[in-house]
């Protein structure tokens, strides 16, 4: 369904009608939904994917507060969703006594949750100052332009999540339908993000172009 063939209160009907169905999925495990029993593996590939819905919901949270739509429910979500992404982040590199995760050693692995380091700690700071007072210009800026290389460097983290242990202790083919289905629980957030970036105007063409992409990839799935 091409953008252009829509007017903006029906692509928000149809994305909405998408997310309804897809958030209810959004904080469940993936291996819980397949019934696969939560081994190391299954959970950390999981966790590491979920990050990357986080990248997209809390600047989606942002962004809808920043619109004036249901400012202080999204601002809460947004101060949740950062505090969800900070502990993830140690969980998988430290490990997880209590769901009997213990911390990584792998240092492809390792190295990669560093480079995501490197960039959410800042990140995480800028998005800190829309949670209780309406952003800058300058603020909101940190959100439209770190967001991206958040999600590319949380990406590549789990992709290598699934190379090592795809190659250890997992069958490969669930390890990649569990990086696969928590992809697409990135997708949902991310094209309710686009269009909210679209109806602000702050580059209108390029978020445009990004919606249409995100809307063939949810309806072609």
């Amino acid at each position: 369904m091409a953008f252009k063939q829509l007017g903006m209160r029906a692509t928000m009907k149809f994305i909405l009608i998408v997310v309804t169905t897809l958030v209810l999925m959004v904080d469940r495990p993936v291996w819980a939904a397949m019934g696969t029993p939560p081994v190391q593996g299954a959970q950390k590939i999981d966790l590491a994917g979920r990050q990357r819905m986080l990248s997209q919901r809390m600047s989606k949270a942002l962004c809808m507060a920043r619109a004036g739509i249901h400012k202080n429910a999204h601002r809460d979500m947004a101060a949740r969703t950062i505090e969800r992404f900070s502990e993830t982040l140690h969980q998988v590199a430290h490990g997880n006594v209590s769901c009997g995760m213990s911390s990584e050693r792998d240092p492809e692995i390792l190295a990669r949750l560093n480079d995501v380091s490197l960039i959410w700690e800042p990140f995480a700071a800028a998005a800190m100052t829309g949670t209780d007072k309406d952003m800058s210009d300058a603020e909101f800026a940190k959100i439209y332009e770190g967001n991206l290389p958040l999600l590319v460097v949380a990406n590549d983290a789990v992709t290598h999540f699934e190379k090592v242990y795809s190659s250890k202790t997992m069958d490969p083919l669930l390890a990649s339908t569990i990086n696969i289905t928590g992809a697409q629980r990135m997708l949902s957030q991310k094209a309710v993000k686009e269009l909210c970036m679209v109806h602000l105007g702050v580059s209108k063409d390029a978020d445009r172009a990004a919606l249409q992409r995100r809307l063939n990839s949810l309806t072609m799935h």
